[in-house]
């Protein structure tokens, strides 16, 4: 009797091996045996569901924007104001293992975007949807002359704080990252000064 095989699964599970193979090893080194060897098989376990590099990184991207997407129906769920613009800085905050992998991720294709045309698009895409969830953040506390303003502010500090944890994990904790994001967060609107930013 054969076994039977759950595809969907299958699927899932070169997808998570193709993360931690770019994550670790880089784009230069992200192949299809690469991949098959950490999961501890040969290349056909790999090729029977996706063919190519190309159509392994398109489903690889495609899981990133989908968690994205789950995050941001869950943040717009959160009622506005300060508590909204915490839980979004924290999302972008690389705190554990899945987010510090996919940060990783981010840093290994970045070199590739201007000769890929798949990575150029990942690129693209990302940066509207991290101004997007960012916006959702500022939307409710920003006078609306000075929302793009906020969101590139927020932007730029987001992208600072996770490359530093890329660069040197030992000195950004989860802990470590969030007594930053409160620090940060203090001066740009203090708990005790009411529900507005302050104006641009």
């Amino acid at each position: 009797m054969p076994r039977y095989v759950d595809h969907e699964q299958r699927r899932k599970d070169i997808v998570r091996a193709a993360a931690a193979v770019l994550a670790d090893s880089g784009y230069a080194n992200f192949s299809l045996r690469a991949i098959a060897t950490r999961m501890g098989g040969s290349s056909t376990l790999v090729t029977h569901y996706f063919a190519t590099r190309e159509q392994l990184v398109t489903a690889l991207i495609a899981w990133i924007f989908d968690d994205a997407e789950a995050e941001y129906k869950e943040l717009m769920g959160i009622d506005g104001g300060r508590e909204r613009l915490v839980a979004v800085l924290e999302y972008f905050l690389p705190t554990d293992a899945e987010s510090a992998e996919q940060e990783r991720i981010r840093i290994a294709l970045l070199p590739y975007r201007s000769t890929d045309e798949v990575v150029a698009d990942f690129f693209a895409r990302l940066e509207e949807r991290m101004r997007a969830l960012l916006r959702v953040g500022v939307e409710s506390l920003a006078d609306p002359a000075d929302i793009d303003g906020y969101v590139s502010l927020l932007r730029a500090w987001v992208n600072g704080m996770a490359l530093s944890v890329v660069e040197h994990p030992e000195l950004w904790s989860a802990e470590q990252q969030r007594v930053a994001m409160e620090w940060f967060l203090e001066r740009l609107l203090p708990a005790d000064a009411g529900a507005a930013l302050p104006r641009l």
